[in-house]
């Protein structure tokens, strides 16, 4: 898959053959997608129907524009979120006397690189 994106190229493309620019944007969709694992595949074609759906439902490109940049952020806010619900998750837990753990006493010291368990045992 070519990395190399080219914005100009992609913004000429669409002014001068907008069927092409169709094109070469579906098979550089698919490209990607055909390259991502099966889970990722499902989620990222998914997520394609509903942007293609907002770009034909919108009346110009500004407005479907407008419509991906909302479903962009919602996503951004939903993780936010959920950061946000992990971090006070993981407080919770570290404040928990139940689940911390206290180094003992009388534990061996931490294996140094390179050693193996087993040399250490015995």
């Amino acid at each position: 898959m070519d990395t190399n994106f080219n914005f100009q190229e992609w913004a000429l493309l669409a002014k001068t053959s907008p069927e092409a620019f169709e094109k070469r944007r579906r098979e550089t969709i698919n490209e990607f997608l055909s390259a991502s694992s099966d889970r990722q595949r499902r989620f990222g074609l998914g997520l394609q129907r509903e942007i293609d759906f907002e770009i034909k439902r919108a009346n110009n490109p500004q407005a479907a524009l407008a419509v991906i940049a909302k479903m962009m952020w919602d996503q951004v806010a939903f993780l936010c979120a959920e950061v946000n619900t992990l971090s006070t998750d993981i407080r919770e837990l570290q404040g928990n006397p139940a689940v911390e753990t206290k180094k003992q006493p009388d534990a061996p010291a931490p294996v140094a690189t390179g050693q193996s368990i087993q040399s250490r045992m015995g």
